[in-house]
């Protein structure tokens, strides 16, 4: 019943799984790690930098910490504590402050109750208290028996993301040395430090597969800074897994038919903005809670149809969208607009099809046009094709 402080073992329980069950963020979100300042509360990451932003996904797998706090502080302590508790995790009166998301506790949690998280995330969301005993037989006789029944504590999704997620750190995060085993493995790690130390008083590694889930632990003295969960516990659970699996595999984790994989636009997403979109060769893949999808990204090819039809002006069709706007030009010697989606009396739009024609084009005379397409959240532009026609 010794407790030690978690470190960053707790971020999944208190920050990335409360976050995800409220749908305030997914495995794709951005959040800026910057400099913070939260009520004299500054915390920094542990290789002392900021990377700007990065997805909830690379900021779990990578164990940096603003982020985390940043999170905790919009979905609010109280609701993280009471996700948490429902798990199991006892919290002093001293921690209603976002140290917590670091694991920063008063008193610190059981290295039991940690890895007792840890099979709610495995067994989709549902949570049971370890136990050393299932059963006591006397003389063939029952004459106990551990009923304890599992509580659902988050829904499949949640439980579903925060391993896929996971199993990005045991990839290419803290947890890679654990990379090359043949099976799927969610793994976290976290370091407590001594103040004013290079020295680490506490490093775990907690790792689980769709059968086991294993607690590696180093501490209760001063370490060299060279233990850490990196280290020592996750290459102590890599021989543990060795030592598991070495006649079979365990199967891979089961996606909830709630998990859905969806394409987002890698263009958007450069520029920190989450759009669905169905251009396979410009989009990254990610896993999304069906009920939490962002909005979908209305392709537009920016080009232009020209049409010269006799006793007719000049005509051109184009594909739109409620993502842009446009303004449509055309140029003889000088371009001018002459049309645009702010002034739309010579346009019709028909199921996102514009369709204009320029009535004001003199008889005989050949314009060349060409449309200008404005992303209205990047403000960036596009420019389509150019067309010439002849105005009869």
């Amino acid at each position: 019943n010794l407790k030690r402080q978690p470190g960053s073992t707790i971020k999944p329980i208190i920050v990335y799984a409360p976050a995800i069950e409220q749908n305030f963020i997914s495995p794709a979100t951005k959040i800026n790690d910057e400099k913070i300042n939260i009520c004299g509360y500054s915390p920094e990451n542990a290789d002392k930098k900021y990377h700007g932003f990065v997805s909830a996904r690379t900021a779990l797998s990578n164990s940096y910490n603003i982020p985390a706090v940043k999170i905790l502080n919009e979905i609010g302590i109280e609701n993280a504590q009471n996700f948490a508790k429902n798990m199991g995790v006892e919290f002093a009166e001293n921690d209603n402050n976002l140290a917590i998301a670091l694991g920063g506790f008063t008193n610190g949690i059981t290295l039991r109750s940690l890895a007792d998280c840890y099979t709610a995330f495995a067994n989709a969301g549902e949570f049971k208290k370890s136990t050393f005993i299932s059963k006591i037989v006397l003389n063939k006789k029952t004459i106990y028996s551990n009923n304890n029944k599992r509580a659902k504590v988050m829904k499949d999704s949640t439980a579903y993301l925060i391993t896929d997620m996971l199993k990005s750190t045991s990839k290419t995060g803290t947890a890679k040395r654990l990379k090359n085993f043949g099976f799927e493995i969610a793994s976290k790690t976290g370091t407590v430090g001594l103040e004013n130390s290079k020295q680490n008083t506490d490093a775990y590694n907690v790792s689980y597969t769709s059968k086991h889930t294993i607690l590696s632990y180093f501490g209760g003295v001063k370490m060299p800074e060279t233990i850490n969960g990196a280290t020592y516990p996750t290459l102590l659970t890599r021989d543990i897994l060795i030592y598991l699996y070495s006649n079979n595999n365990p199967q891979k984790f089961t996606k909830p038919s709630s998990v859905v994989q969806k394409l987002i636009s890698k263009e958007d997403y450069d520029n920190n903005i989450l759009m669905l979109t169905n251009n396979t060769t410009n989009s990254i893949s990610e896993l999304f809670a069906n009920n939490n999808l962002p909005p979908e990204k209305h392709e537009v090819d920016f080009q232009i149809e020209a049409y010269n039809f006799k006793l007719k002006k000049p005509i051109i069709n184009f594909k739109t969208s409620d993502d842009y706007s446009f303004k449509i030009f055309r140029a003889k010697e000088n371009a001018e607009e002459i049309a645009s989606s702010a002034n739309q009396e010579s346009i019709k739009i028909s199921n996102n099809i514009v369709h204009f024609e320029d009535k004001t084009a003199k008889t005989d005379e050949i314009y060349e046009y060409y449309v200008v397409f404005c992303d209205i959240l990047t403000k960036n532009e596009y420019y389509s094709n150019k067309v010439k026609l002849r105005a009869f």
